[in-house]
Formats: structure tokens, C-alpha cells, sequence
């Protein structure tokens, strides 16, 4: 991470992605979550889904 304070590695297969934070473990998201700036990014807020999304395409039903 080399001084990064949060980093989203996406696996566009799975539909899920993982959050590494520094001193922290790693948090599994998918594209029922949203992501947001964790105090890094003020204001920001992304729905995972939208990262998944493939134009033309729908994503298939997440498991609650």
C-alpha cells in the first residue's frame, strides 16, 4: 500500500471486491454494499454495484 490510507482491489468475476486499510483486516464487499471515503475521501460514496456493471448487461441477484 505504500502509504496509502485505503485500497479497493475489484474482482469483476466474482462481483466482489476487498478494502485494505493500514493495521486493519481485510474487508470483503459485493455488489450489495456501497463504499465510501472511510474519513480519506470526504463525501464520497459509491454503490459497488456500479463497479461491476458492464454497459448493456445486468449484474446477476446478490445473496442477502
Amino acid at each position: 500500500m505504500l502509504g496509502s490510507p485505503v485500497v479497493w482491489v475489484i474482482d469483476p468475476e466474482e462481483n466482489a471486491g476487498y478494502q485494505f486499510k493500514p493495521n486493519e483486516p481485510r474487508k470483503r464487499f459485493d455488489a450489495a454494499d456501497t463504499l465510501t471515503g472511510n474519513g480519506v475521501l470526504p463525501d464520497f460514496e459509491c454503490h459497488a454495484a456500479d463497479l461491476f456493471a458492464v454497459p448493456g448487461e445486468t449484474l446477476p441477484e446478490t445473496k442477502l
